[in-house]
């Protein structure tokens, strides 16, 4: 209808499953439409509506009169869209701004807003990063010139583990800690970290990342070009 494809659905089953202390219940307290929205199909929307129905929970020691049932895991609770859907915009949204994403998205018919997407993010959960051995730290900014965190990266698999609140020694030295595995560590010139890592007494190496290699090379090469400019002037000059 309208470019638009509409798909009205209904559970099978005869009864429904408390989700908050498992009884099974076959009265029904009322039935009422949940409206979804689905990825698309053949570049058109698709709005599923699902008939979705409440049921008395007749456990005496639960908690809940009633509750409605869940069809599964691809539509989830109080949830405006199915679970492929979300993880599209969530997968979108952690590799571009929420605006972008928006325009992105818009263009694949599925409506939302940058607020939407950050959202979604938010809610996503973040993988557990296994075993490190091997992390590079390096400050970034909340806000530039104001507040600043730290970010951890697996250097092994170049992923981003986890996010520090500031670039204090404390929080560092915090973080190493509950981390025993780590035996290296690639660093920027800044000395809170430096000493976090002296504060924990492990044997951890410490190294300079790639970019203040280069940055300390390209300083020591002005600084001779600096003490001895007139001689190379002079020397380039044709008589």
């Amino acid at each position: 209808i309208d470019a638009v494809i509409y798909m009205y659905l209904k559970s099978s089953e005869i009864y429904g499953i408390c989700p908050y202390c498992g009884a099974i219940s076959y009265k029904v307290h009322s039935v009422y439409i949940r409206t979804l929205r689905d990825l698309p199909v053949l570049n058109r929307k698709v709005n599923i509506l699902f008939q979705a129905r409440k049921f008395f929970c007749k456990n005496t020691i639960c908690s809940k009169k009633t509750f409605a049932e869940q069809p599964g895991d691809e539509i989830c609770r109080y949830r405006r869209r199915t679970k492929r859907c979300e993880t599209i915009i969530g997968n979108l949204g952690v590799k571009m701004s929420a605006i972008n994403t928006r325009l992105l998205l818009k263009s694949m018919q599925i409506p939302v807003s940058p607020s939407t997407v950050l959202r979604t993010i938010y809610r996503m959960i973040i993988p557990d990063c296994g075993v490190v051995t091997a992390v590079g730290v390096d400050d970034w900014a909340f806000r530039k010139g104001v507040t600043y965190g730290s970010i951890l990266v697996d250097l092994k698999t170049g992923d981003v583990i986890d996010l520090l609140a500031d670039r204090e020694t404390d929080s560092f030295e915090c973080w190493i800690r509950k981390h025993t595995d780590v035996n290296l560590v690639s660093r920027d010139r800044s000395t809170n970290y430096s000493s976090a890592i002296a504060n924990t007494g492990r044997g951890i190496a410490e190294v300079a990342d790639r970019f203040h290699l280069v940055k300390n090379m390209s300083d020591c090469v002005t600084k001779v070009i600096i003490d001895n400019y007139s001689d190379y002037r002079n020397a380039i000059r044709p008589e």
